[in-house]
């Protein structure tokens, strides 16, 4: 049997043509014809796509810089956010800013370093507007807090007195926002007359000043800090004395409140200072005011003497009354130079 060289056609060995193309038998090789007839039945087979292997994930290397500083930022958030509920509330500002980048840089290190989106997905927000929107929210965040940020005016609530031994304390709290601070009074030491304290009754014996000069090089003798921490711890008193004070100079006074109380000791360039100086705020004829007082004390005396008395309004900080002394300025200088002479 031979095959049509053009079909394929099967045809008896004595046929010059092909039944079905009618195509004219000619002699061809054996390859030829098994060439042929392969290329036919390659024809007739259904041909069918390879198969497509999955594209395996790309697996992205994870961005440690960026996340080690978004623990940084978180950390100092949460810093933060401790020390302005135990501390100063102002401070939550800063914790919200920390905790915005925080969450940024920790997303951005989530996202392949290529991508134009977020988590390295197709579509979405996009990395570069991401991180504009945190920008945008660290500035909203500083703007809104810096305008609602409270200007604390303190009013000192309570006093524990220092004792030779024990620091004191003050604890103020503010007017407007009732946050609460404490002052630390140093404890005043020893005031020794002879081997006994004329303030607690300390004894002194030889045991125990062997023990306090080994301690902190305290000899018993009243020293100029000494003296300093004495009135330093009365501040809270001379305050009070300012309260019944302040009524006998200005008429129509009200709502008197110290607001703190200092005192300046020393002496530097032949200015001594020797004085009290309290700031308060108060109405006077129902108009809120601001005032200062500076007295002068000798030391270990009840007496206060007033010197410096002034009141202005808060409104346009026109003087209500302002009084002087000067002839205060020698007095503290005479007890200051007695004083002196007193520890050397």
């Amino acid at each position: 049997m031979k095959y049509c060289s053009k079909c394929g056609n099967p045809m008896d060995d004595d046929m010059m043509f092909c039944q079905k193309c009618g195509t004219k038998f000619s002699e061809a090789s054996k390859e030829t014809l098994v060439k042929d007839a392969a290329t036919i039945l390659n024809a007739s087979i259904p041909q069918h796509d390879p198969v497509t292997q999955p594209t395996p994930p790309v697996v992205h290397k994870p961005r440690r810089f960026l996340k080690a500083i978004s623990v940084f930022c978180l950390f100092g958030a949460a810093v933060m956010l401790l020390m302005s509920l135990a501390v100063d509330p102002t401070m939550m500002v800063g914790a919200l800013v920390y905790g915005i980048f925080g969450v940024m840089f920790l997303l951005l290190s989530k996202t392949p370093k290529g991508s134009k989106y977020l988590f390295g997905k197709d579509s979405g927000i996009k990395k570069g507007l991401f991180i504009w929107i945190c920008i945008f929210a660290v500035f909203a965040s500083v703007i809104i807090f810096s305008a609602n940020m409270c200007n604390h005016e303190y009013t000192l609530t309570e006093t524990k007195a220092a004792t030779c031994t024990e620091n004191g304390k003050e604890t103020y709290i503010c007017d407007l926002c009732e946050h609460k601070k404490t002052e630390t009074i140093k404890a005043t030491g020893h005031t020794m007359d002879g081997n006994q304290c004329t303030v607690c009754g300390y004894v002194e014996t030889k045991e125990n000043n062997n023990q306090n000069s080994s301690n902190n090089g305290n000899t018993g003798k009243t020293t100029m800090k000494d003296i300093e921490a004495w009135y330093v711890a009365d501040i809270p008193n001379v305050g009070k004395s300012l309260a019944d004070y302040a009524p006998t100079k200005v008429s129509g006074l009200s709502d008197f409140k110290v607001k703190e109380g200092k005192f300046f000791f020393g002496n530097e360039d032949g200015w001594v200072d020797l004085n009290y100086t309290i700031y308060f705020t108060c109405k006077v004829n129902g108009v809120k005011c601001t005032g200062e007082a500076r007295a002068f004390r000798e030391y270990k005396s009840d007496s206060v003497y007033w010197f410096h008395f002034e009141i202005v309004k808060d409104s346009d900080w026109s003087v209500i009354i302002e009084e002087y002394d000067d002839g205060c300025d020698a007095m503290m200088e005479k007890h200051y130079a007695e004083l002196e002479a007193l520890t050397k």
